[in-house]
């Protein structure tokens, strides 16, 4: 798990947002997200 120095916006999944959606997993916020993770 990475630990970032500063707070990323994210939610957690509840498995509504799509048929295959995984239950408590959390989503980041891609523009608050360092680029070279994004690769």
């Amino acid at each position: 798990m990475l630990r970032f120095s500063h707070h990323v916006p994210s939610y957690v999944l509840i498995g509504e947002e799509a048929a295959n959606a995984p239950i408590g997993c959390r989503v980041l916020d891609p523009a608050a997200t360092p680029s070279e993770l994004l690769e």
